[in-house]
């Protein structure tokens, strides 16, 4: 109860922070709830492991020289949803809401890293001279050699924003 003089905040539409997972799509069609998935190997595809740390961090390892590079796979958020990946090159992308990254399940015979980004999402470029990450959305292209810097690219927003953070 709320005594004498004390005053009760109330928030109308008050959003919650978003919680960890995201909807894991691999190179064959097969679909993998992140949130649902127990810490440890979730996947396999041709020479690369995907796991999850205790923390719910997506990982791609290269596990042999035998990378099929044609195998592309996607990790995508709903509202309310955030999650993060760490690239087969040690990039880590933080994923916010309503968002999506289709990038390949190995860089390991590509002269460039290229991702796709819809919504936002928090790079952390792993440096790499010779390799350029290129960050593609709907209405840009970004090419970095190893940095940090956050795109936002809503399709339903007027404009993107890149925000440069270090680099």
């Amino acid at each position: 109860p709320i005594g004498v003089g004390e005053q009760q905040s109330v928030y109308l539409n008050d959003i919650d922070p978003g919680k960890d997972g995201a909807t894991l799509t691999l190179a064959n069609g097969e679909e993998i709830l992140i949130k649902d998935a127990l810490a440890g190997d979730i996947a396999t595809q041709a020479g690369v492991k995907i796991s999850k740390t205790a923390d719910g961090q997506i990982v791609y390892e290269l596990t042999g020289d035998n990378v099929d590079t044609s195998q592309y796979n996607m990790i995508t958020t709903s509202r309310g949803e955030q999650t993060q990946v760490r690239l087969p090159d040690g990039s880590v992308v933080f994923l916010n809401a309503a968002s999506s990254l289709r990038f390949p399940a190995s860089f390991a015979k590509f002269k460039e890293r290229r991702v796709e980004l819809s919504g936002e999402g928090y790079f952390e470029v792993a440096k790499y001279q010779a390799h350029p990450f290129i960050v593609k959305s709907d209405q840009q292209q970004i090419e970095v050699l190893g940095t940090h810097f956050n795109v936002s690219a809503y399709k339903d927003e007027k404009a993107v924003k890149t925000t440069l953070l270090e680099g």
